[in-house]
């Protein structure tokens, strides 16, 4: 099933779903009127004979060997081993229990044969055992029977055609049922419980209908088909309820999808129908689309009462047809993905499609092995950051690791996520690293220095980023380079791309005079420098561009500045020096620009600094004329053992939700939610001083780092 959306819920279904195992098991007893039978073994067609316990019948399609009523315990081999053969038979009224860590009964290379009406138990743990095991077969019967496996598999299926599987009990632990490679299958009217009920791949026409899954983690997941039907399921709460991935051709009707954490979810499908299903009261998505979903119906369904309604990209949404649904009460009919690159998109803007909690509380941490100033981003249900420890992390919603890769250096920068996945994160060690949405390298691009810049990732898939060799690198989505332009100095911030193209960059102090002229450059689309703007030094501050064009950016200098798109300046509000103005400005839906500053006094400065002293977080409301309308302040503590020393100023740039709640992290280990009014909303306090910049979930959870090494997720209580 889907790692990356198993949660900490998994440990409580799994409770659940073992205790379904053990009524399950509990019910199984030796069939009335059975009689005790040692393990049976047939081999080849001349095998079904008395001593193999053959009830009667001739082996052909009128009167099929019978092997009925026996109770069987076996410690060492399966109970029932059938094995290349052609002959018709049928099982039927058959208990069969086996010791742990052996398959209940096998069937391999078998044609023309059935399991009805019997019972079977196996004890496998922790392997890939399972109850029953079908493989290499061809025209095979399972009904009306009860199949138990504690540990493992209730049913295993594989490279197996034409198979039939209805009225069955099937339990699992790890899988209620695993199949691989089969076709020309129903699978229709069974109960099923596992840890995830049905795992599936590698399918063609096969029909699953009138199933009932029991609560569990995974419902049903399948990878790899084409041709299939889906219809009139009854699905248990789920983490994953319906998970289709690498598939075409799907019909997907008339299910019911109550209470699921996510209902369905389609991954590079194509030219599929989703009809009249029931999808109610999702603790997070309706539907879910990731990329490369394309060309989809999506018809005549009940979409109400779910967090979100429909979730995917944008473009993604667009490209599959949605007509005659019904949807109501949900908390957001479509939802786009919320936070894909560092301060939500291109233009960092820091305005979220979703809105913050209003009260607060901490749904869980997550550690590190170092600080963390990167900045979270979130894509197709994972939380990627980086830490000071050298590796980028991806967690799930429920804070869980998916995976970690390592790099040769320092993570400052803040990961971005393309359309398909691909994550893009700089790195000290001078490399900026394309891994792909699994944890696995797809390439990487060595610049002449450290990067701690956050690379933006343009429309057409190009990736710009800094570095402290004094280029801005555009790299295609291969890993080739495109153009590096030289600036006067080191790029710390990130690159904002206008809707036009045009991509703008701050410049830090050059060597050797420490001033740059030209702190905010222009960039064409080709490389070529249009214009530059004297600013002030700009140092962890990136460019944000508002609707009208105007490109606002802050500086070391004391100066936070509004430019014209022409380079122009529009005007510059000039704090009180020392204040530094190091973050990346927010935009308020009514064009209201939000910024933090830091003011410090310290009693010594470096290398000394022992005394410590303290630092002042403002934040700043200013109109789109250059008025001041309010400010927000908080002093802070710092001591010569906190990053920076005494000169640690706040990075933490403001996001902005759509109730216009202001949401920032400060050097005193807080982070403040503030009213549009410049009031407080509520603060909490975390685990060291905030140097990333809060991301906001589609769902209303923020998102930060922490110079603590721990990743935080604050939700709503």
């Amino acid at each position: 099933m889907n790692s990356r959306l198993a949660g900490v819920c998994r440990s409580i279904i799994l409770l659940i779903c073992l205790s379904m195992a053990s009524l399950i098991v509990s019910q199984i007893k030796p069939v009335s009127g059975s009689t005790s039978h040692d393990p049976i073994s047939i081999t080849d067609n001349s095998g079904f004979t008395a001593g193999n316990g053959v009830t009667g019948g001739s082996g052909t399609a009128d009167d099929p060997y019978v092997i009925e009523g026996w109770t069987i315990d076996s410690s060492s081999t399966p109970g029932i081993l059938i094995q290349s053969t052609d002959a018709y038979f049928t099982i039927r009224g058959v208990s069969i229990q086996t010791s742990y860590g052996i398959n209940g009964t096998v069937f391999i290379g078998v044609e023309h044969g059935s399991l009805e009406d019997s019972q079977v138990q196996s004890r496998c743990e922790g392997g890939s055992n399972s109850a029953l095991w079908i493989s290499v077969s061809y025209d095979v019967l399972l009904q009306g029977n009860s199949l138990s496996c504690q540990g493992d598999y209730g049913l295993a299926l594989d490279s197996s055609d034409s198979l039939t599987i209805s009225g069955n009990t099937i339990n699992g632990g790890a899988f209620g049922m695993r199949a691989d490679s089969i076709s020309n299958t129903s699978i229709t009217g069974n109960v099923v419980a596992g840890e995830d009920s049905m795992y599936l791949t590698d399918l063609s026409s096969i029909l699953i209908s009138d199933n009932q899954l029991l609560e569990s983690s995974g419902g049903i997941g399948i990878s790899a088909c084409d041709n299939l039907d889906i219809e009139n399921n009854s699905m248990g709460r789920h983490i994953d309820s319906l998970f289709i991935a690498n598939c075409g051709n799907v019909l997907v009707s008339r299910n019911n999808f109550p209470r699921q954490e996510h209902a369905i979810t389609l991954a590079s499908t194509d030219n599929s129908l989703i009809q009249d299903n029931n999808i109610t009261h999702s603790i997070f998505l309706g539907l879910w689309l990731s990329p490369d979903s394309t060309s989809n119906e999506i018809t005549g369904n009940n979409i109400v009462y779910n967090h979100c309604g429909v979730y995917g990209p944008l473009e993604t949404l667009e490209q599959n047809t949605f007509y005659n649904n019904t949807f109501g009460s949900n908390d957001s009919d479509f939802c786009t993905d919320s936070w894909t690159t560092f301060h939500q998109n291109p233009l960092h803007t820091g305005q979220s499609p979703a809105v913050g909690p209003s009260t607060p509380v901490l749904r869980w941490k997550f550690q590190t092995g170092g600080s963390i100033l990167s900045s979270p981003a979130i894509a197709f249900g994972t939380i990627y950051v980086g830490s000071e420890d050298g590796n980028l992390y991806a967690l799930n919603p429920q804070g869980l690791l998916e995976w970690k890769f390592a790099t040769g250096g320092a993570i400052d920068s803040s990961p971005s996520v393309g359309q398909d996945g691909t994550v893009y994160v700089g790195s000290q060690d001078g490399y900026l690293y394309a891994i792909r949405s699994d944890g696995q390298l797809k390439w990487s691009f060595k610049t002449g220095s450290t990067i701690a810049s956050s690379p933006t990732v343009g429309s057409d898939g190009t990736v710009y980023v800094g570095s402290f060799d004094g280029h801005l690198y555009a790299i295609n989505a291969d890993g080739t380079l495109k153009w590096a332009s030289p600036a006067s100095a080191e790029l710390y911030g990130s690159p904002a791309i206008a809707s036009d193209g045009t991509i703008y960059v701050g410049i830090d102090d050059p060597p050797p005079s420490g001033e740059c002229g030209q702190c905010l450059e222009a960039i064409s689309t080709n490389g070529t420098v249009e214009w530059g703007s004297a600013t002030g030094q700009v140092e962890y501050a990136s460019p944000t561009i508002g609707p009208d064009g105007t490109i606002y950016i802050g500086s070391t200098r004391s100066l936070f500045s509004a430019v014209n798109p022409d380079g122009t300046t529009k005007w510059t509000v000039t704090g009180s020096a020392p204040e530094i103005f190091g973050s990346t400005a927010g935009m308020g839906s009514d064009g209201t620009v939000y910024v933090t500053s830091s003011q410090v006094s310290c009693d010594s400065y470096p290398p000394g600094c022992d005394g410590g002293g303290n630092s002042t977080t403002r934040l700043y409301a200013m109109g789109p004329d250059g008025t001041v309308l309010w400010t927000f302040s908080v002093t802070s503590s710092v001591t010569g053992s906190q990053i920076f020393c005494c000169l640690y100023y706040t990075v933490s740039s403001p996001a902005v939700d759509t109730n216009g709640i202001i949401y920032m992290g400060s050097v005193d280990g807080n982070m403040y939610a503030v009213n549009p009014d410049g009031t407080i909303a509520w603060q909490v306090s975390l685990g060291g001083a905030i140097g990333s910049s809060p991301t906001i979930d589609f769902d209303g959870t923020i998102y930060v780092g922490s110079s603590d090494g721990n990743l935080y997720a604050l939700g709503s209580s």
